[in-house]
């Protein structure tokens, strides 16, 4: 499956549902190659045919040098600028010395590309022998690196694919974010408004349960009266409407912002439990259940619960609708 999305030119390209290729087979394939190929020039030409149809899918440049590839994104703000796989005769990253050796020459190539340290971090780079892989980046001011070889199988190859993909990504910055998901970025006024429409369309009496235990725990922490309320009608597009409850306009609009500083947070603790923002993403694509299935679990405690954080949230609207 995949959804056509704009880039930032206007020109349409496909985002691929990675749970949706076959890493098992994207690995078996790459191991049958490097079986079959003779030197390092040879497995780049036939991992580059096997990966081609996905990099075109995702509209993304693609660099070919002696023994490496060098793949740029489409956009000036991706999470990564460039991710860089270094190609080497099958076997030969068994070697401890020439793995360690491999390591040194990406770097080289990382650091004479990106001219300046502030730049180390907007690139990935790649070790492939066909039958072992290995990651490199730089972060934190050090380079983050495996002291041995991956075996190729569908974990590590959808770790390569999704660096790829972190090529049509931004990177979390408070100016992007702000831009995107701020009080002022169009996105944030639909999903208020969307959220404001549900709450007033809702008949259950949890939902209704909710409202009231917000509305009364936030008039204690924050004195405020519906008449202070009413420049929020303006600012999120309502104005044109009658009798609009304003207290539940500002429920929608903590509602929003809980599920925001929530995502957020789980950018930070997906590092340490695996892709939960990429299943949240695929649910998406998947289906409105998935994506309502993904947002209970969150809402439940989810990511956060398995780290030992409680009460992260308190429930909102999402049980209730």
């Amino acid at each position: 499956m995949s959804k056509e999305n704009p880039d930032e030119n206007g020109k349409t390209s496909q985002n691929l549902i990675l749970e949706e290729l076959d890493a098992h087979q994207i690995a078996k394939e790459i191991n049958t190659h490097a079986s079959e190929s003779k030197n390092e020039e040879d497995l780049k030409m036939r991992v580059e045919i096997l990966l081609k149809p996905i990099r075109e899918k995702y509209g993304i440049q693609w660099a070919s040098y002696e023994h490496r590839n060098k793949i740029s994104g489409a956009r000036k703000d991706a999470l990564y600028g460039t991710v860089i796989i270094e190609y080497k005769t099958p076997g030969k990253l068994d070697s401890k010395g020439e793995f360690e050796k491999s390591k040194e020459k990406v770097k080289l190539y990382i650091m004479e590309d990106a001219k300046e340290s502030r730049f180390y971090g907007r690139y990935f780079g790649v070790l492939l022998d066909g039958f072992k892989i290995a990651f490199l980046r730089f972060r934190k001011n050090e380079w983050e690196e495996q002291d041995k070889p991956f075996e190729v199988n569908a974990q590590t190859v959808l770790r390569l694919l999704e660096a790829i993909r972190g090529l049509k990504r931004k990177p979390i910055d408070a100016q992007e974010l702000l831009k995107d998901f701020g009080p002022r970025s169009e996105l944030s006024k639909k999903i208020i408004q969307t959220l404001y429409e549900t709450l007033v369309k809702s008949k259950t009496d949890r939902t209704r349960m909710l409202f009231d235990d917000w509305k009364r725990v936030f008039s204690q922490v924050c004195a405020y009266s519906p008449e202070k309320l009413e420049g929020l009608t303006d600012y999120y597009g309502l104005k044109n409407q009658t009798n609009i409850d304003v207290e539940k306009l500002l429920f929608a609009t903590h509602t929003y912002y809980t599920i925001l500083t929530s995502e957020i947070v789980t950018l930070f603790t997906d590092s340490l439990l695996g892709s939960y923002l990429k299943r949240l993403e695929e649910a998406y694509y998947k289906s409105k259940d998935e994506m309502f299935n993904e947002l209970k679990e969150l809402e439940e405690g989810g990511i956060f619960a398995t780290v030992g954080i409680k009460n992260f949230w308190k429930q909102t609207i999402l049980h209730g609708i």
